[in-house]
């Protein structure tokens, strides 16, 4: 069994392209001993291999033996960085599709989410469902903000729904990791703490 640490999910969308950046950033918060378990679509925008860099482990869907519910279970938190509309979907809808996704649903704790994705889609009435079932179901859901950034679809900039620069990311996460104090014998956060 793995050891505990905290566990950065990684899905794909544009601002995976920034990821690197974003890992260098949480690392004096997150120690080097974390993990990141990327979807099949980050790594189309990202190679595994350079994750690595960044972390103490990269474990992808192709990665044998993965085990999502080792990872969920073994995790001090989870961070999902970028959160794609399909992962704020699958975990709202309990929707064990993936490892990434199984791993959210095995989650003992709350989840930390970081939304990215096209404005048409952040909008839409379904998707701003999904928010709501995970913030009542004591998940952190970070708003977007609207800026401007590129849009794969159209090959040039645009507004989109991003989320926040790197400096403000690792910012959140350590106000919102258990710390030795919160956490339960077993490791579990006993109850939500929310940002």
């Amino acid at each position: 069994m793995r050891d505990r640490a905290p566990l950065v999910i990684v899905t794909g969308t544009s601002a995976t392209l920034q990821i690197p950046d974003y890992l260098v950033a949480l690392r004096p918060v997150l120690g080097t001993g974390f993990r990141v378990l990327m979807t099949r679509s980050a790594t189309r925008f990202l190679p595994a291999e350079s994750v690595g860099w960044f972390c103490s482990e990269v474990i992808t869907p192709e990665t044998p033996g993965v085990n999502p519910i080792e990872l969920a279970l073994t995790a001090t938190g989870i961070v999902v960085l970028p959160a794609s509309a399909q992962i704020l979907g699958c975990a709202a809808l309990g929707l064990a599709t993936s490892p990434a996704a199984t791993a959210l649903l095995a989650a003992p704790a709350g989840c930390l989410f970081f939304p990215h994705m096209n404005r048409v889609m952040w909008d839409k009435d379904v998707l701003q469902g999904h928010v709501a079932t995970l913030r009542a179901a004591g998940h952190v859901v970070v708003d977007p903000a609207s800026r401007e950034g590129f849009e794969i679809w159209r090959g040039g900039t645009g507004q989109s729904q991003a989320m926040p620069g790197p400096a403000q990311v690792a910012k959140v996460v350590g106000g919102w990791l258990p710390t030795p104090e919160n956490l339960s014998p077993l490791g579990h956060r006993p109850e939500e703490r929310h940002v």
